[in-house]
């Protein structure tokens, strides 16, 4: 559940950026217990894969080890400029504005 007073839709949300660098935010924020992260650059330094270990249970933080229906998403931001903002969003569910809306996440199902 949401912390109190977070008036933002229940969520945890992890980044990873193509160098590896990842930090959790929402009902994850600033977790580093049980998560790991891998990245490795393609020869032609074009493209990345990203493997990570995401626990769905972290005790005082969140819990949804419990099988059931939840939203999920992974978005990739290309940035092609020195800019703050990416011009694109690519998700595995379309994107409405930003990934933490509820309506901008797809469903997976845990048994």
């Amino acid at each position: 559940p949401p912390r109190p007073g977070d008036e933002r839709s229940e969520c945890f949300h992890y980044i990873v950026t193509a160098m590896g660098a990842w930090r959790g935010f929402q009902a994850a924020q600033d977790n580093r217990k049980d998560v790991t992260c891998a990245v490795a650059l393609a020869d032609d330094g074009k493209s990345y894969t990203i493997e990570a270990a995401i626990p769905l249970k972290v005790d005082g933080l969140y819990d949804y080890s419990a099988p059931g229906a939840y939203t999920f998403n992974i978005m990739r931001n290309p940035f092609y400029e020195n800019s703050f903002q990416s011009k694109e969003r690519i998700g595995w569910a379309p994107i409405f504005n930003t990934a933490q809306l509820p309506e901008s996440r797809g469903l997976v199902v845990l048994e």
